[in-house]
Parts: structure tokens; C-alpha cells; sequence
């Protein structure tokens, strides 16, 4: 006959129960805690309506919900048609004292041949990182929603271009929100082409007509 290891009374196995069923509840609240916060990352292109002869800035904002400024960081990827769009640089990047991280430039754009923005227009991609490693990221003195960075672009034709973000951090949610940029080619002037149509748009071209009086 095999005894008991231990005997539980009646009293001690509510006990025991009610035990595992409040770490069960703190455990889920906790799970679905993680899995409900959001970072959001928004591309906002300006200026609105680009010409040829503008340089369009992509900004960067970031954003968080329900509201948290401690969470460890964020790693992205921005997606663009170098056909279109020249990267040129960026502006403002937003960091810390004791952050770690990549600006734009201490990768060269990366060629996309595995399609990771799922849209065939865009061909390049840049990445961008930022973390802490107390886990207090962006911090407790920074406002949501807070601009990461500016990019710059050099459009190279009259067209209409999809720049994209992908959200590379695992253990949170993303929500993500795209721009396009349209370019539109500048008003032919007097001033703005010469005797062999240089400084016009592809396809486009000006003719200087006058009149004689007796």
C-alpha cells in the first residue's frame, strides 16, 4: 500500500486552490497586459505636394497605447522606390545620454529583395534603432507623441512614391501608418529653364514665342 506523501485538510486545499487560481488571474493580467501595448510609428511627408525641385522630409513620430514611456526601445525598417526617391540624409534624430541605437546612416540603404514591406513598388530600405538599456525608453520626460527623426529625400521624377514602415520589435504590438509622396513637376519660367529645356521634367519642354511691332 503506497501512503500519502501528505495529507491535505479540507481547509488547506481551498487554500491550495484559491492559491493557483490567483496566480493564474496575475499571470494572465500580466499576458494580456504585454500583449495589448501598442507602439505606432506614423510617416508624415511634407511638404504636400513636392516638386522635382523640393527636398521632401519623411518624419518619423512615435507613439504608444495605452501611453508608456518605459518601454525598452524600437527597431524599424523605412522602405522607399529609389527610383523615385534619392535618400539624402536626415535630421533631428532623437536621442539620449546612455541610449544605444543606429541612425539612418550607419547603415547603407539595403537593397529589399525578399519584399519585407509586402509592396513591390519599394526596392530599398533604411534601419533605424533606438533603445535603453534601463528599459526607460523614450523616458518619463519625453511627450507622445514624440518625432524620432527626419528623413531627406531628392526626388528624381514627376511621380508618385509609397514610403513604408515596418515595425521590427517582437515583444509588442505595432501598428503601423505609411506616407506617399507625390511630386509634381515646377511651373516652366523664364528662369527655371534654358536655351536646351535643362532644369524641365522629363517629357516636358517650353517655347519662347514673341511679337514684332512696326
Amino acid at each position: 500500500m503506497i501512503k500519502p506523501i501528505f495529507r491535505l485538510t479540507p481547509r488547506k486545499a481551498v487554500l491550495v486552490i484559491f492559491a493557483i487560481c490567483l496566480s493564474c488571474f496575475v499571470l494572465g493580467l500580466s499576458s494580456a497586459y504585454a500583449d495589448t501595448t501598442t507602439q505606432i510609428v506614423t510617416l508624415n511627408a511634407s511638404p504636400d505636394t513636392p516638386t522635382v525641385d523640393d527636398t521632401v522630409t519623411v518624419g518619423v513620430d512615435y507613439d504608444v497605447s495605452p501611453v508608456d514611456n518605459t518601454l525598452p526601445g524600437l527597431d524599424l525598417k523605412i522602405f522607399y522606390d529609389s527610383n523615385k526617391l534619392t535618400y539624402i540624409g536626415y535630421d533631428n534624430y532623437f536621442t539620449r545620454a546612455g541610449d544605444f541605437g543606429a541612425n539612418p546612416d550607419n547603415n547603407a540603404p539595403s537593397t529589399d529583395t525578399d519584399n519585407l514591406d509586402g509592396d513591390t513598388s519599394t526596392d530599398k530600405f533604411l534601419i533605424i534603432s533606438w533603445g535603453a538599456l534601463a528599459g526607460n525608453w523614450p523616458g518619463d520626460d519625453q511627450t507622445l507623441p514624440l518625432r524620432l527623426v527626419d528623413l531627406k529625400f531628392t526626388p528624381l521624377s514627376e511621380a508618385t512614391s509609397n514610403v513604408n514602415v515596418k515595425i521590427q520589435t517582437v515583444q509588442y504590438l505595432g501598428e503601423e501608418h505609411n506616407t506617399t509622396v507625390t511630386v509634381t513637376c515646377p511651373t516652366a519660367t523664364i528662369d527655371s529653364f534654358s536655351a536646351d529645356n535643362t532644369g524641365l521634367c522629363s517629357g516636358q519642354s517650353a517655347t519662347l514665342s514673341w511679337a514684332t511691332t512696326a
